[in-house]
């Protein structure tokens, strides 16, 4: 939910993955401004913001993503189609 990663929780999933790799040089790479926490814009600006954008929209028209997704899934198979998506953008 926040949205950010801590080095336990990435040393956690290396460990997971069996990652053999440098794991604390990958970490200081994606920890560009060394808060301790990587977020998705420190790794990929552009999908970052794209999905903030999504989340505002869903804030503003619906009151969040969960209920966003549950009012665009006419069809009520807990997934979104394509039509769905169109039809509510």
């Amino acid at each position: 939910n926040s949205n950010q990663v801590s080095w336990v929780e990435f040393k956690s999933a290396c460990e997971t993955l069996k990652y053999k790799g440098n794991v604390g040089g990958a970490w200081l790479h994606l920890d560009s401004d060394c808060t301790g926490n990587v977020t998705m814009m420190e790794y990929d600006q552009p999908s970052a913001e794209l999905l903030g954008s999504f989340k505002r929209w869903a804030d503003e028209n619906y009151g969040g993503i969960r209920k966003a997704f549950m009012a665009i899934d006419h069809d009520g198979s807990g997934t979104l189609s394509l039509p769905e998506l169109k039809k509510a953008c």
